[in-house]
Order: C-alpha cells, then structure tokens, then sequence
C-alpha cells in the first residue's frame, strides 16, 4: 500500500508541477508558446553524421538553428536578432550558430535520411535550439512574432539545459 502511494505520489508530482522535467521555462515573455521534443535515434543519427549540422553537432555545444528568408519579414527580424545575439561573447561557450538557407532540392542517400531531415526540417521551422547532449529540440510553437525582440530571454533560459 506504501508503494502503491508512493507512485501514485510521484505520478501527480510530474503531472502537476512538472517535477522531474528539467526543461527551463521561459518566463520573461508573455504568450509565448514552445516546447521540447526528443528525437528519434534515427534523426540523431542523421543529424550526427549527415546532415549539413554534423560537424556544429559533434562539438557539444547547443546548436541554434535559424532561416534565412529574403522576403519575409519575420523571419528577417529573427535573423537579425541572431546575427547579433550570436557576436555576444557570452554566448560562444553554450552555442553555435547556423543560418539555414530554404532546403530546395536535396538529395539524400536513403529514404530513413530524408524523412529524419523531413522532421528536423519541420519541427525546427525558422527557429530552434538543439540540445547536442540530450538530443532534444527546443521550439517555439503558436505566435513567433513575440519572441524576436526578446530573443536573448530564451538563450539565458536554455543556457544550461
């Protein structure tokens, strides 16, 4: 019966305090919405090994990945914020930078390939963070507008995920 309380107490726990989740939150932006995803063994694979990002996501460090888009405004504000959050020095010791041109054709070895890129290249979207260590993404879902200006917000916040 103990035991039985036990789980039950630490079922609740993860379910309503988020205890046992060492996702940070964001908690300087209003309304903004993100999440976590884990990948696949064989996106990390792909990832690791394949894709343009192999050599960033080998060093350890979290990876930012961002779009570049010349007609999209958006998406050049994010740009922007990047570009410059990217010169902070405190930054260099946590992550890489990647700016991601639209995928256009490509061509991939395998069919496991494609779809591993398929999914990265949907869930990162125009903006995301990797977590080489975890093989996690972080990223943001709903309203992107309201992060580009507070950008530096998320990076403080997922530092040390």
């Amino acid at each position: 019966m103990k035991r039985f309380l036990l789980i039950l107490f630490c079922t609740l726990c993860i379910l309503i305090t988020g205890c046992g989740n060492n996702h940070p939150r964001i908690k300087k932006i209003n309304n903004l919405k993100y999440h976590y995803v884990k990948f696949s063994p064989d996106t990390v694979d792909y990832l690791k090994n394949k894709s343009e990002y192999s050599e960033l996501y080998k060093q350890g460090k979290k990876l930012v990945v961002y779009a570049h888009c010349d007609y999209c405004p958006y998406i050049k504000r994010i740009e922007f914020a990047v570009n410059e959050l990217s010169k902070r020095p405190e930054y260099k010791d946590y992550y890489n930078f990647y700016l991601q041109d639209a995928p256009g054709y490509k061509t991939f070895e395998s069919n496991k390939d494609m779809k591993a890129f398929t999914i990265f290249f949907n869930r990162c979207n125009s903006f995301c963070i990797v977590n080489t260590k975890t093989n996690e993404l972080f990223t943001i879902t709903g309203n992107r507008t309201v992060f580009a200006d507070n950008l530096h917000y998320i990076l403080d916040a997922v530092m040390r995920w």
